[in-house]
């Protein structure tokens, strides 16, 4: 029985969990270094407007919210991943009147529908993540 091609397999195995290992712990970096520039806010959405690559909304400033003003949740950012810091929570619910509270980082595009997504409308916030209340509450 040869044992060479039994070492040489294990090896590279072992090297190739080694580097997805890394690969994986410059992501969770990277999303930290995310997560320290996101900015707080809090409102309550005042319109929306469907937008090619997300919805965007407004919130009123009758909270006393850092960020407020338009703002863009991006249909990829949607899904919720608690370890990055992304997504839609609680009832997902995105509707005029709906009270939301979440983590935004400055700038942002409405990619406009009437233009057929090739007009960009800049917003003041792009979401990462955002929970909202239940309609009618």
């Amino acid at each position: 029985m040869r044992k060479a091609p039994l070492y040489f397999s294990s090896i590279t195995l072992s090297l190739l969990m080694i580097a997805t290992a890394l690969v994986f712990s410059k992501e969770t970096e990277k999303a930290e270094a995310q997560a320290v520039t996101t900015i707080p806010f809090a409102g309550q959405i005042a319109t929306i407007n469907l937008c090619c690559n997300g919805i965007e909304f407004t919130t009123t400033g009758q909270y006393q919210s850092i960020a407020y003003g338009n703002f863009i949740m991006e249909w990829y950012k949607m899904i919720p991943v608690p370890s990055v810091g992304l997504g839609l929570y609680s009832w997902w619910s995105i509707l005029p009147g709906e009270k939301v509270l979440g983590s935004a980082i400055p700038g942002g595009v409405c990619l406009t529908v009437a233009s057929e997504c090739a007009v960009t409308t800049p917003v003041a916030w792009s979401v990462n993540q955002m929970g909202t209340t239940l309609i009618g509450i």
